[in-house]
C-alpha cells in the first residue's frame, strides 16, 4: 500500500519523502524479525528471527539460510539501515546530523533497489511458510476468499438489542443480462473482476433455472442405473456463446477456462454444453473441446464418450492424442474413485483399456502418448488416485524407458540411461521428453523431436510440480523459440527461489536470446552481480550472455 501511495505522491516531494522513510523503515523491520541480527549479547536489539524460531521447533529453515549464504543480504540490508537509523529511528542518539545531510542521504536511497531486495527477502518468508506446516496460513495472507458472505454485526457495549439480521440479495442467476455484464468482466477484467465473475457463474451453473432434464444409463454389470442430471439456462447461455460468429480463438479459449474453473460443482452439464454445438466448431477447437472434456471426466456421460471416440480416428494427429488423452483421464478419474470407494473392487482393468487406445499407433506416436498419459497420472488433477494404479503406472513407466533409450546416444557408463531413469522416477516426464528432443536435434527424425516439444508446450505432457520440471519446460519453449513464454516460466521460478542462484542466471539467459532485450539483459546480470555471490561457473554464464549480446548487436 506504501508503494502505491508512493507512486500517487511522487510529485509532491516533501510528503514522498515520509513514505520513503516509512518504507525503508518497515524494510529493515521485516528483515531484522526474519533473520537473527548479530548483536553483542544483551544488547536492546537482541532477538530470535524466524530463523531462530522455527529452528527451536525442529523445522528446518533451509529457504532462509540457503538465501542468506546465497546473497549480499546484510550488505543490501546494511545500506537500509543506514538511512533508517539516522532519519528512520534513533535520531535522538546523534545530533551531529543537518536536515539537509538526512534528506541528502534518504533522497541518495535507491529505493527501487531495496524493493527488489525486500521482494527477494519476502519471497524467502512466503518459501518457508509453504515448507512448515504451521507456517502455511501466512502464504494466503491477504487474500481474498470468495463465495463466502462476512458477518460484520457486533454486539453493541451498551447492551441494545441489534437490528435484524438482512439476508444477503441472491445472485440473479436467471437474468440474462447479468450473464452477458458477467461474461465480459471475465473475458476482459482484472483479477477481482474475474473472481466474481467466476462466483456468479458457479452459481449460476448451480442454480439457474431447468430447461431440460436428461437421462444418462450406468451399466452396472448385472443391470442398469439411470441417472437425471439438470440443464439449466447458464448452460444454454454459455453453449451459444461458444458458437457465436466472430467469437476469436483467445475468448474461446477463455470461455473453456470459465467452464473447467466451475467443472468441480457438477460436471455433467457443462460436458453436456461442450458436445451439444462441437459439430459447428473448428478442427482446432474441437480439439480443445477434446481436452476440456478430459479436464471435466465426466462418466457415465455417452454423447461425450462417442464424440471421443470419433475423434479418436481422425487423420490429424493432434486430435486424435487429444481425445485419447480424455478417454484416458476420464477413465482414471471414474474407475480410480470406483476403487477407493470399493475397496479396489475393480469394474475395468487399466491396461486392457489402454492397450485399446494406443493399438493404432506408431512407435513415436506411443512414446509421446505414454508420456502424456504418465505425467497426467502424477499431475496435480489425477495424483490423488495414482495409489489405486500402481502396478499399472509401474508397467508404463517400463514401456517409457524401453522406447526412449533407443533415442539415446549413450556411453559405456550409461549415464544418460541413468539420467533418464532418475527422471521417470521424479515424474518428470516433461524433462524425459526434452531430453530425447535433444538427442535428436541433428537426427532424421526431427519430426518426432518437433512433436515433443509441442506435446509438452501445448500442456498434454504436463509438467510435475517441482523446480526441476518447470525449468524443462521453459527449455522446451525456449528451444521452440517462444522466448516470451519461456521467460515467464523462467521468473516464476527464480521469483519463488531467491535462494537459487541458477534460476536467476537462467532467466538472464533466456532474456540474452531475445532480440531488443539487450539493455533489459545487461540491467538483470547487473542486479544478479549486486544481489548475489557469484563463483567462477556463475560469472562465466553472465559473461558468455554478455558475449553474446555484444556479437549480436555487432552483427
Amino acid at each position: 500500500m506504501q508503494s502505491v501511495l508512493l507512486e500517487k505522491l511522487k510529485h509532491h516531494p516533501r510528503v514522498a519523502r515520509i513514505i520513503k522513510v516509512r518504507i525503508v523503515t518497515d524494510i529493515v523491520s521485516f528483515c531484522d524479525c526474519l533473520v537473527t541480527r548479530s548483536v553483542a549479547p544483551g544488547a536492546p536489539q537482541e532477538m530470535d528471527g524466524l530463523d531462530r524460531l522455527v529452528a527451536a521447533e525442529s523445522q528446518s529453515a533451509a529457504p532462509i539460510v540457503d538465501f542468506v549464504a546465497a546473497s549480499h543480504f546484510d550488505a543490501e540490508l546494511q545500506m537500509a539501515r543506514r538511512v533508517r537509523d539516522k532519519i528512520g529511528a534513533h535520531l535522538e542518539a546523534d545530533d551531529a546530523y543537518t536536515l539537509e545531510a538526512l534528506l541528502s542521504d534518504l533522497d541518495a536511497y535507491d529505493l527501487g533497489q531495496g524493493a527488489a531486495f525486500y521482494k527477494r527477502a519476502l519471497a524467502a518468508f512466503i518459501k518457508l511458510c509453504h515448507s512448515v506446516i504451521f507456517l502455511k496460513l501466512y502464504a494466503a495472507d491477504g487474500r481474498r476468499i470468495y463465495g463466502v458472505t462476512s458477518n460484520s454485526r457486533v454486539a453493541p457495549f451498551s447492551g441494545e438489542a441489534l437490528p435484524a439480521a438482512q439476508r444477503p440479495l441472491p445472485p440473479p442467476v436467471n437474468d440474462e443480462q447479468a450473464y452477458h455484464q458477467n461474461l465480459g468482466r471475465w473475458l476482459d477484467g482484472d483479477e477481482e473482476q474475474r473472481e466474481e465473475a467466476r462466483q456468479f457463474f458457479w452459481n449460476a451453473f448451480l442454480g439457474s433455472e431447468v430447461v431440460e432434464p436428461i437421462e444418462e444409463a450406468e451399466d452396472l454389470g448385472s443391470g442398469n442405473r439411470f441417472w437425471t442430471k439438470q440443464y439449466r439456462k447458464m448452460h444454454a447461455f454459455v453453449a451459444s456463446a461458444l458458437t457465436r460468429d466472430h467469437l476469436s480463438d483467445a475468448d474461446f479459449a477463455g470461455l473453456l477456462e470459465l467452464i473447467l474453473s466451475c467443472s468441480r460443482g457438477d460436471p455433467y452439464p457443462l460436458a453436456e454444453l461442450l458436445v451439444r454445438q462441437v459439430e459447428r466448431l473448428s478442427k482446432f477447437r474441437q480439439s480443445l473441446v477434446c481436452y476440456a472434456l478430459g479436464e471435466i471426466g465426466s462418466s457415465p456421460h455417452a454423447s461425450v464418450i462417442s464424440f471421443l471416440n470419433a475423434r479418436t480416428q481422425s487423420p490429424l494427429w493432434g486430435m486424435r492424442l487429444a481425445a485419447t488423452l480424455a478417454l484416458f483421464k476420464t477413465f482414471v478419474q471414474s474407475e480410480g474413485i470406483l476403487r477407493a470407494n470399493n475397496k479396489e473392487r475393480r469394474a475395468a482393468d487399466f491396461g486392457s483399456f489402454v492397450d485399446r487406445l494406443i493399438a493404432p499407433m506408431t512407435d513415436a506416436e506411443l512414446l509421446i502418448c505414454s508420456l502424456a498419459f504418465a505425467s497426467n497420472l502424477t499431475g496435480r488433477g489425477l495424483n490423488y488416485l495414482l495409489r489405486w494404479f500402481e502396478a499399472d503406472y509401474k508397467a508404463l513407466q517400463s514401456r517409457i524407458e524401453a522406447l526412449c533409450l533407443p533415442y539415446l546416444k549413450d556411453d559405456a557408463a550409461a549415464d544418460k540411461a541413468k539420467l533418464l531413469r532418475q527422471l521417470i522416477e521424479t515424474y518428470d516426464y516433461v524433462g524425459v521428453a526434452l531430453m530425447v528432443a535433444v538427442e535428436l536435434e541433428s537426427d532424421p527424425r526431427k519430426l518426432l523431436r518437433e512433436e515433443l516439444l509441442d506435446s509438452c508446450c501445448r500442456g498434454e505432457i504436463i509438467a510435475a510440480s517441482h523446480d526441476q520440471a518447470g525449468r524443462h519446460l521453459a527449455m522446451c519453449f525456449y528451444l521452440k523459440k517462444l522466448h516470451a513464454r519461456a521467460l515467464e516460466i523462467a521468473r516464476d521460478i527464480a521469483d519463488r527461489n531467491p535462494d537459487m542462484i541458477p534460476a536467476q542466471i537462467l532467466v538472464a539467459q533466456i532474456m540474452g536470446d531475445m532480440p531488443g532485450a539487450e539493455e533489459d539483459t545487461k540491467q538483470v546480470i547487473r542486479g544478479i552481480r549486486r544481489s548475489y555471490k557469484l563463483d567462477v561457473a556463475h560469472e562465466a554464464v553472465l559473461a558468455h550472455v554478455e558475449q553474446e549480446i555484444t556479437s549480436r548487436g555487432a552483427a
